[in-house]
């Protein structure tokens, strides 16, 4: 490249600063409320292994994901043999709980 011409590649025009290394996972829990088990051997909680903090991926499990959790639970009739489509799964434990109470097919 000669002395008047400018360098337009993607790495001169579109810079990012370094990353901070991601921090590590964390594992959030949901348990079941007692009702909501027909007998003693169901499952009684879920684990969610979910990523270090960042903007763009799900690392918190928000209150809304564990409200409608509960609910689900409570009415599975509203999903059992159905398909289930989450948008936004974060955490996905709607679609984990949907899965495990008698859903046909989850997907994310």
């Amino acid at each position: 490249m000669s002395e008047n011409e400018v360098d337009l590649s993607l790495g001169t025009i579109f810079t990012e600063p370094p990353r901070p290394p991601t921090p590590e996972p964390t594992i959030a829990v949901y348990t079941r409320e007692p009702g909501h088990r027909k007998s003693i051997e169901e499952w009684e909680e879920i684990q969610i292994r979910l990523v270090g903090a960042h903007p763009l991926w799900g690392n918190y499990l928000w209150n809304a994901a564990r409200a409608f959790a509960s609910y689900l639970d409570a009415y599975q009739e509203l999903y059992k043999d159905k398909y289930i489509l989450e948008l936004g799964a974060g955490g996905a434990l709607p679609s984990i709980l949907a899965a495990k109470t008698g859903a046909r097919k989850v997907g994310q």
